[in-house]
């Protein structure tokens, strides 16, 4: 009897530490993740640029001289706080984000069509993000995955190659009510929510209520002639959140190797607060901060691709000519000088080392326990 009991504690304790050392690489919840960064601009007073604010450190800013663009913290009616990018403007992390991440914000005012959203997913490229599509109703032109909070709707516009267009951009917009009493008006913020696993799937929230979710596939597809500089899914689908399949999408420009995240407007303004990232462990930041496009509109652009783009599936670079032409001049921004950024570095969860020595720890007493039902038997 003694030695049944042995033989059990030790394949028991042998299970247990191989789950746990399994454990460790799987996908991590959100209440294992650790806050990669975090703004709510409660340290600030109204009227205070966006460079002056910690966004700066984490996030690329840049509101053009055209149009009378810019980037404030502003104050509301409670005493809040809270940050308006106006016109052309565009807002986006430094280096993109690797692995399961939460990013969350709470919206308090989107203006005008879908000429403003928040980005996900956003490839590097040669245009600024708030460069038009070639649709009178869309913005943002290759910047991956856009969410559009609109009065009492919330849009997911997963964008995509399209030879037949002229810019080559497709806008696949699809448009959900948002939770009950919920409104995007700028009387009350509301929270919109990104839960990425890093890999291959995406879930929209509004006040912790699931709107949608993306899955993405097929990951290696490049885009030399729009200057996309990293790999993206060529397909993606989209459900409700009750599951059922609404749509398929293929060349998407959803990046494939990780997410940059942020914001940008055109000819519109967008007023956000309490912007937060969560990460697990294995959130490593490798790049150097991306650099500002050097090049700016000297008036309103209406489209920044003008011919429709080759799809390319290997090369990254290309010797030809683009097909891309600018339609920018030589300019300089209002706010040309970036922040001095240091290249951030790995954020360590110590809960990794614990749960690696806890598995050692139980596979020693399983080995243990094993060699002990050998000598009882004996």
């Amino acid at each position: 009897m003694k030695t049944k009991i042995f033989v059990f504690f030790g394949i028991f304790c042998l299970l247990l530490g191989m789950a746990s050392m399994f454990a460790v690489g799987a996908d991590t919840p959100e209440s294992d993740m650790v806050v990669i960064f975090e703004e709510n601009f409660d340290d600030y007073e109204a009227g205070v640029d966006v460079k002056k604010t910690k966004i700066s450190d984490f996030f690329y800013t840049e509101a053009q001289s055209i149009g009378d663009s810019w980037i404030k913290v502003q104050e509301d009616a409670n005493a809040n706080l809270y940050l308006t990018s106006c016109v052309f403007t565009q807002v986006y992390t430094q280096n993109k984000i690797e692995g399961a991440y939460v990013f969350s914000v709470d919206v308090f005012h989107s203006d005008g069509a879908t000429q403003n959203g928040i980005l996900v997913r956003a490839p590097e490229n040669r245009a600024a993000f708030y460069e038009g599509d070639g649709d009178a109703d869309n913005s943002a032109a290759l910047s991956g995955i856009m969410i559009y909070p609109k009065s009492n709707r919330i849009g997911i516009n997963v964008k995509s190659f399209d030879a037949s267009l002229s810019t080559g951009v497709k806008n696949n917009t699809q448009w959900f009510d948002l939770p009950e009493g919920a409104s995007f008006g700028g009387s009350k913020f509301y929270t919109v929510k990104v839960e990425d696993n890093g890999v291959d799937e995406m879930k929209f929230y509004v006040n912790d209520t699931l709107i949608c979710r993306v899955t993405m596939a097929d990951a290696g597809k490049k885009y030399k002639d729009l200057q996309i500089k990293e790999s993206c899914f060529a397909s993606a689908t989209m459900y409700d959140a009750e599951g059922n399949q609404l749509a398929t999408y293929t060349n998407t420009l959803a990046m494939a190797n990780g997410s940059r995240i942020g914001w940008a407007t055109r000819i519109t303004t967008l007023s956000l607060d309490s912007i937060k990232i969560m990460g697990s462990a294995e959130n490593v930041v490798t790049e150097a901060p991306t650099e500002a496009p050097t090049e700016a509109p000297t008036e309103a652009p209406t489209e920044a691709l003008t011919q429709a783009p080759a799809v390319e599936t290997e090369v990254v670079g290309t010797t030809e000519t683009p097909s891309v032409v600018e339609t920018q001049a030589e300019a300089v921004p209002q706010e040309t000088t970036s922040p001095d950024v240091q290249p951030q570095t790995q954020v360590v969860d110590d809960s990794l080392a614990v749960w690696i020595l806890i598995a050692v720890m139980l596979v020693a007493v399983g080995i243990t326990a094993g060699v002990v039902v050998v000598k009882v038997r004996k």
